[in-house]
């Protein structure tokens, strides 16, 4: 018998155990593109992804510019703290040697009222009446 060529070697068996080589089927359905809905649903998915990474970014570099904005003001405010806080204090100062400035302070919250005398419930809150609409 005369011997095969080096390409019938790997069609051959050797033993039980090996089979020979087969081409694999895929069925039509999977392999026909056009007609297969898969590349439809990856497309929608893509174009999600997409929708939702722009607005991400979006959202991000708004958040980044009011964040600084934000920080800008937050800087200011600190630095006129001190400045309002000894001015608040010389107010109070002021107003032990001229008592005429108390109710202006006390209606920005700036010197607490004078307490009631002891002894005395100081006086219930009044509520106004809410009217209910009758039908």
């Amino acid at each position: 018998m005369k011997p095969l060529g080096p390409d019938c070697k790997r069609l051959l068996p050797k033993n039980n155990l090996d089979t020979p080589i087969q081409a694999v089927k895929i069925p039509a359905r999977i392999y026909n593109m056009k007609q297969s809905p898969l590349p439809k649903i990856l497309l929608g998915v893509l174009a999600l992804i997409a929708v939702l990474s722009a607005y991400y970014s979006y959202s991000a570099l708004k958040n980044g510019s009011e964040l600084r904005e934000f920080q800008t003001k937050l800087t200011l405010i600190n630095q006129r703290l001190p400045v309002i806080n000894a001015l608040a204090m010389d107010l109070i100062e002021y107003s032990k040697k001229n008592p005429g400035l108390d109710p202006l302070l006390e209606a920005y919250g700036i010197k607490q009222g004078k307490a009631p005398a002891p002894g005395m419930a100081p006086a219930p809150a009044t509520v106004p009446a809410i009217k209910t609409p009758t039908k």
